[in-house]
């Protein structure tokens, strides 16, 4: 058996200050992605969508401007229903910008390389819980722009890498779950430590009970994480 994750990323904030950044990731048996496949291809071509993307969907622009309210629940809590069916296992990492950049210096490594890192703890610690030992492809969107970070910490932990372009549904999952954590990290004022928006009633939907491997890293956190990080990546270097 051949266990996949796809991974996307998501970067918001009403000001520079605030933005959170998060990397996600969706890990399912092959077998299981199959399945999910056929299941979001029904929902699509219901919708006459060539593919879901979560931030057009929110903004009510592009295929679902003209979308009524209750159209717009429906589809979402579909593709909602498939995700918790199908994917083992919902995965982030999030943090402020302005926090992390704050701890670098003259080492400076992207955003994207330590959060796909703290992803990848986050699958060991999966790893850990279940006992699961099958190989793990991890599946990343071609042209993200990520591909110096994604090397940089791939190569370094041998992990077996590929891409595909938007039309890959599982992406579409990921960049669902990326958008719904990026959202709580910035509801939830993590910079403040302070709780701030109620509970997104769409993540609540997707990912309540399910988040025990979704990171959010106030700036108290951060620091540690970030240090271990670039011991790790210049370990041995």
């Amino acid at each position: 058996m051949m266990l996949q994750a796809y991974l996307d990323e998501s970067v918001m904030g009403d000001n520079k200050n605030a933005r959170v950044f998060t990397v996600a990731a969706c890990l399912a048996p092959d077998v299981q992605w199959r399945k999910f496949n056929k299941s979001w291809r029904t929902v699509l071509k219901e919708q006459n969508l060539e593919y879901f993307h979560m931030t057009d969907y929110e903004s009510r622009q592009g295929p679902y401007k003209k979308w009524s309210q209750n159209r717009r629940v429906a589809v979402l809590k579909s593709l909602h229903k498939i995700m918790r069916e199908r994917i083992s296992v919902f995965i982030s990492v999030s943090f402020c910008l302005s926090d992390y950049e704050s701890l670098q210096s003259d080492t400076l490594v992207g955003p994207y390389a330590f959060a796909l890192h703290g992803c990848f703890l986050q699958i060991n610690k999966w790893r850990q819980s279940t006992g699961a030992t099958a190989p793990i492809e991890f599946i990343f969107e071609t042209g993200s722009g990520h591909g110096n970070d994604i090397r940089c910490v791939c190569e370094r932990i041998g992990a077996s890498v590929a891409f595909a372009d938007k039309s890959r549904y599982p992406l579409h999952a990921a960049d669902i779950l990326a958008f719904e954590s990026n959202k709580e990290t910035e509801n939830y004022k993590i910079r403040e430590g302070n709780p701030g928006k109620p509970f997104r009633l769409s993540a609540s939907h997707l990912i309540k009970g399910r988040t025990e491997y979704c990171v959010h890293m106030p700036k108290r956190n951060l620091e540690k994480a970030v240090l271990n990080f670039m011991t790790w990546l210049h370990e041995d270097s």
